[in-house]
């Protein structure tokens, strides 16, 4: 099967009052920690604040954490809140390793275009 995960990987959590991330490097049998960040992005939950404003603050911490040599990285898996995320099982027919990789974008794109979202 095809790799899902790299040789490396940055791992980003926004918060309500903090950005954290940390970079985690592949090995044999798991994987290691090698960086973490966090930054506070205000004193108080951002959640009262306008969408245009929150926006604001969080992309100023994403820069500000991306900067920072111990998190830098090319591959970024984020965490979502559940009331944010949109589940979608796909049901595909067994096949090679090539035609997968070639099939998960379109059936994606095919499954998510029924609600509207583009992906």
């Amino acid at each position: 099967m095809f790799e899902l995960v790299p040789q490396s990987i940055v791992g980003l959590d926004i918060g309500s009052s903090t950005v954290k991330a940390v970079k985690l490097k592949k090995l044999k049998e798991g994987f290691e920690l090698t960086g973490a960040e966090m930054i506070s992005i205000s004193s108080e939950s951002i959640e009262e604040l306008d969408q245009d404003a929150r926006q604001a603050i969080i992309v100023t911490a994403l820069k500000k954490l991306m900067k920072s040599k111990n998190v830098a990285g090319r591959t970024v898996a984020a965490s979502i809140p559940g009331d944010a995320a949109i589940v979608r099982y796909i049901k595909m027919p067994f096949m090679s390793e090539d035609e997968l990789k070639n099939m998960i974008p379109y059936d994606t794109r095919k499954a998510m275009d029924p609600s509207g979202i583009r992906i």
